[in-house]
This record gives structure tokens, C-alpha cells and sequence, in this order.
């Protein structure tokens, strides 16, 4: 169904139900409640609704932008499905709907289509009359849209607690100080992704979500709508998945972001500051696999970092549903349903999540080079704020356009060379370090006359020095 169709079904049965409820009528399967208590709103995007608060309780409202039904309860936004007038309309339960979910208006009640047949969802919507559950008046529902384990793993709530799930990361909870919401387009897709500034970083706040058509990324559970909701999982962690002028993080960048939110979060967790809102268990459903694993509190997503539980796969087997598993490029991340700390592990094979970063330009101008042995290299270290010293970070990203860090084979040609002048900051007797693009070249050095020796080490995240040269 097209989204003119979609707004066509919703718009006529809008003003039936004003029309039933102006005279008196019911609705079909909700003849037991008072139409007029059900607040059916249309608005263009996500943007434009109003908070969802006890005012507003099971109120509906239509979605235009993306053709879908969301109803206000607990506090927060929930999607319903594409609407439908009857179960009559609804198209055949082909691939193409796969887990997709649709409302249906004149029975009031939500189905999903899985394995060629739509089916009725456990929870119907309900009126601000139906009456709640004895739990401090929380509805406790489950979502078919939550990806589950692909194995036959049992899970089951302590009560009826399911899934407290997504439809909407929109937090009711108002952002720690500091934080900024934006949004950035990647311009190799056209994809849209909201970000988040928190700090002095600035991050999606969505996972990534972009398919170079290589065997390195793939749905959670191999499900392209799961792609549609949590991004899709990477296996090698490098920067060309970013976009241009964002990059994968490296482990201090989210060390920085947990130091920052441990700093500002009131004490709580820091897996609980960066969840979304909805989108995980809730509090005490247990999940069995080799061992119980019990839900902590849901998340406030404090900083708006929105933080989802994607999963992970590894050879032919995935997961999903339950934890957050994001990539730097030496160690992975995760964030699980049961525990609000992160937990984090050296980087195996598995796919998981990225969050891309911001890449800050903080180089002064380059502005002398020279050619040695054909390669034309800056002539000086580089610097940044009159230093010449980087970390791993800034000097990933140090050399400016048309420029690059060079090989540790170029280093080496470069630095045999008589014509290779280095700044000993005042000593004759020194070492020092240079990054290159495949490690770091050290340079030993025992005089003015720039005598030298390289030797290729590994990364490190200590302080060294840059040179770069032409494309």
C-alpha cells in the first residue's frame, strides 16, 4: 500500500470516527468504551507529536512521513503498525511484509505477518477506560518488531513482562546537560541518522547503517527490516565504513564518552545513561539460555545516545534482542540487558555495531615540503595548537586533504636520507617517533646531521610525532 493509500484509509476512517462518535455510536470491537476518549491526531513526522504523558494516555496518533500508527502509553510513544480499515484490507503475508506490523481500525487491534500469515498481536490497543494492570498502572506488553535469538534458546518473563519496545527512541527523560541533538546525511546513500554531541565529541546516535555491497556487514539475524531498526553489523571495523569526515572510535574516544557520562550521570549506570528508552526487556524478564540472565532497569537514555540492542553474529550463528555489541578499532563493546556497566573484550570475528565518530581538523597549516628520493614529505613535524605532539587519534587524521600519513617503508627511504631534517628540540642525542600508516617508524637520532635509523613497531596510544606526504 502506497503512503497516499495509507493516508487515504487513515483520513476516512478518522472521520467515521468522528462521525460514530458524534452520534453516539460505537466502533466495532470497542463498543464497550467511549469513542470520544480516544484522541486520534494526524502530524507530518515523529517531531511534530507532543509529548506522550498521562494526559495523552492511549491517544493515537498517525504518522505521515512514514505511514504508521503510534499510541501514547507508559509515558512514551509506541508504533502500532501501518493502518488497515479492516482485517479484509490487509494484503497477503508475503516476504515483502515480513514481521511487518499493521493496525487494524475497525477491530482495533494490532497483527503481524510472519511465515505467510498475519496474526493477531498478544496486547490489543487499549481506551483510557480499559482498565490497567495491578502493578502501579503499567501495561505491560510485548514487540514482535524486537528481533529474537535465531536459535531455540526458551525465553521467559518473571510476570508478563516482555519487551519494552521501540517504536519510538524518543525519551521522555530531558538530556544531562551538555548534550546536543543534530542530524547528518551520509551522501553515499542518502540515509539520514540523527547525532548527538556529548562533551566535545560528537556521535550518531543511531548505528550505522550503510551497505558498501561486500560480504564485511549484514543484517542482525540476516533480516533486512532488522536493518531498517538497529543498523547493520560490520565484521572489520575500519574507517572507510564511516562516511566522509566521521570515523570508526578507537578505544580512547569511548573511554572519553564513558568517563564524561560516569562524570554526569548522577551515579547511575553508564549502560543505563546510554540505552534507549524502549527497545529492551523490561525490568526482572529472564532470559534462559546456559544460564538465567535477569533484566536490570530500562534505560533513560540520559544523553540521547539511544543505545539498542542490535546483537552480534559469528559463522552461522546470530543474536539479537538482548545486548549492545559496538566496534572500536582494537576492542569491541557491549552493553548488556542485564548488567548497567559495559562490558568490553579484544576484537574476535564476530559482527557487531558501529557508531560513528566526528573527525575534528585540529592541524596548523602545512607549509613548507621538500622531495626525497620522489616523495614530496612535509618538511617540519605537523602541529596542532603550536604542539607537535599526537595521540593515535589526532594523528590518524592529522594530515590534510591531499596529504597522507606515509608508509613505514616511506619513512624509512625518507629518513636514510641526508636531506631529512629534524627539529631535536635541543638535544644531540635523541629518539623519535613517527606515525605512519601501517604502524610507527622510529627514528634514532645522534647528531645535527639528522643520522638515522628506523625500525617498524605496533600502535601505541603514547604521544608521537607526524609528517605527511603528497597523494
Amino acid at each position: 500500500m502506497t503512503n497516499k493509500n495509507f493516508h487515504n484509509v487513515f483520513d476516512m476512517w478518522l472521520i467515521v470516527s468522528l462521525f460514530l462518535v458524534a452520534c453516539g455510536g460505537d466502533s466495532g470491537a470497542n463498543s464497550g468504551r467511549e469513542s470520544s476518549e480516544r484522541d486520534v491526531k494526524s502530524y507530518k513526522t515523529e517531531d511534530d507529536m507532543p509529548n506522550c504523558s498521562s494526559k495523552n494516555e492511549y491517544s493515537l496518533a498517525f504518522i505521515e512521513a512514514d505511514s504508521v500508527v503510534q499510541v501514547c502509553k507508559n509515558s512514551r510513544w509506541e508504533i502500532l503498525g501501518h493502518p488497515y480499515a479492516s482485517e479484509d484490507a490487509l494484503p497477503n503475508c508475503s516476504k515483502k511484509h515480513e514481521d511487518e506490523k499493521a493496525y487494524l481500525m475497525e477491530e482495533d487491534e494490532v497483527q503481524v505477518c510472519n511465515d505467510g500469515v498475519w496474526s493477531v498481536m498478544e496486547e490489543k490497543p487499549k481506551s483510557s477506560n480499559d482498565s490497567k494492570s495491578d502493578n502501579g498502572g503499567e501495561i505491560n506488553s510485548s514487540d514482535s518488531q524486537n528481533p529474537k535469538s535465531d536459535d531455540s534458546e526458551d525465553t521467559k518473563p518473571d510476570s508478563s513482562d516482555a519487551k519494552d519496545s521501540g517504536s519510538s527512541t524518543k525519551s521522555s527523560t530531558s538530556a544531562a546537560p551538555g548534550v546536543t541533538e543534530g542530524t547528518f546525511t551520509d551522501p553515499r546513500d542518502g540515509q539520514k541518522y540523527r547525532t548527538v554531541k556529548i562533551g566535545n565529541q560528537e556521535w550518531f546516535a543511531e548505528n550505522l547503517n550503510y551497505d558498501a555491497g561486500d560480504d564485511n556487514s549484514r543484517c542482525p539475524l540476516d533480516k533486512e527490516s532488522y536493518c531498517q531498526k538497529y543498523g547493520r553489523l560490520y565484521k572489520d571495523a575500519n574507517h572507510a565504513n564511516c562516511p566522509t569526515g566521521w570515523h570508526v572510535p578507537f578505544e580512547v574516544e569511548w573511554n572519553e564518552l564513558f568517563a564524561y557520562v560516569a562524570d554526569n550521570n548522577g551515579g547511575e549506570g553508564v549502560g543505563k545513561s546510554l540505552k534507549a528508552s524502549s527497545g529492551w526487556y523490561e525490568v526482572n524478564y529472564t532470559v534462559i539460555r546456559s544460564e538465567p540472565r535477569v533484566a536490570v532497569a530500562t534505560g533513560d537514555d540520559l544523553f540521547r545516545f539511544s543505545a539498542l540492542p542490535a546483537g552480534s553474529c559469528w559463522e552461522n550463528k546470530c543474536y539479537s534482542d538482548d545486548d549492545a555489541h559496538f566496534q572500536s578499532i582494537t576492542k569491541n563493546y557491549k552493553i548488556p540487558f542485564d548488567m548497567d556497566v559495559i562490558d568490553s573484550s579484544s576484537k574476535g570475528e564476530s559482527f557487531s555495531s558501529i557508531r560513528c565518530i566526528k573527525t575534528e581538523q585540529i592541524t596548523d597549516a602545512i607549509s613548507k615540503s621538500v622531495v626525497i628520493e620522489g616523495i614530496e614529505v612535509t618538511s617540519e613535524n605537523l602541529t596542532h595548537g603550536g604542539s607537535d605532539i599526537f595521540n593515535v587519534v589526532e594523528a590518524t587524521f592529522a594530515c590534510p586533504s591531499g596529504w597522507r600519513l606515509p608508509t613505514t617503508s616511506e619513512m624509512r627511504t625518507i629518513s636514510s636520507s641526508p636531506d631529512f631534517e629534524l627539529d631535536l628540540h635541543g638535544k644531540t642525542n635523541t629518539t623519535m617517533s613517527f606515525y605512519t600508516s601501517d604502524g610507527f617508524c622510529v627514528v634514532y637520532c645522534y647528531d645535527d646531521n639528522g643520522e638515522t635509523e628506523c625500525s617498524h613497531q605496533s600502535w601505541q596510544n603514547s604521544p608521537e610525532f607526524v609528517r605527511c606526504v603528497k597523494e
